[in-house]
């Protein structure tokens, strides 16, 4: 049975040879109604492999003037439209809509300094590479890093922060820290 496709108003109808499968009628109780929706479904599925087009059109289609206002009205819709999309995102697989949206759109990076004292001090005063003092040397401050770095996982969560020495963590670079950490 060859189904070719035909649109009619919109909505796809199958053409075949056999009569009783397109003009059964839906509510029978035998099934044709819903015969005739598979066979719908499955001659919309041959026309869009065969890149004739089918019964929908996964274009959108903008009224005039509404593209240039999207444009202007950017730097207020995009972070609406992101924050709506983790929900629903983090919603349908149960995930920390938080940490989704930061990892879906990004995040920017924020000033760590205030930090470095409090880390410092749950650190005892040590580097957290080498386990050396963190005394000032010559005038350098001790860096606050990423334990993950920021580039592959962009998290300023505490439990993701460690201080380090500008040395330890130029080394570290990008990486992850060794397995002993």
């Amino acid at each position: 049975m060859a189904i070719r496709c035909r649109c009619f108003s919109g909505l796809l109808a199958p053409s075949t040879s056999d009569s009783t499968f397109v003009s059964s009628s839906p509510g029978r109780g035998d099934g044709c109604g819903r015969r005739r929706f598979l066979a719908q479904v499955l001659a919309a599925a041959q026309c869009y492999q065969r890149g004739e087009g089918g019964p929908f059109d996964n274009r959108i289609h903008l009224r005039p003037g509404v593209g240039e206002a999207l444009v202007r009205l950017n730097h207020l819709l995009r972070p609406l439209i992101h924050h709506q999309w983790a929900v629903k995102v983090a919603t349908l697989n149960r995930l920390d809509e938080y940490q989704l949206e930061r990892f879906l759109f990004g995040a920017e990076r924020v000033p760590l300094e205030r930090v470095r004292g409090p880390i410092i001090e749950l650190q005892e005063g040590r580097c957290f590479y080498c386990a050396e003092r963190l005394a000032s040397r010559a005038g350098q401050t001790p860096d606050v890093d990423h334990f993950i770095p920021w580039s592959r996982y962009p998290d300023d969560s505490l439990e993701n922060l460690v201080v380090a020495h500008a040395r330890c963590n130029a080394q570290k670079r990008d990486f992850l820290a060794a397995a002993a950490h």
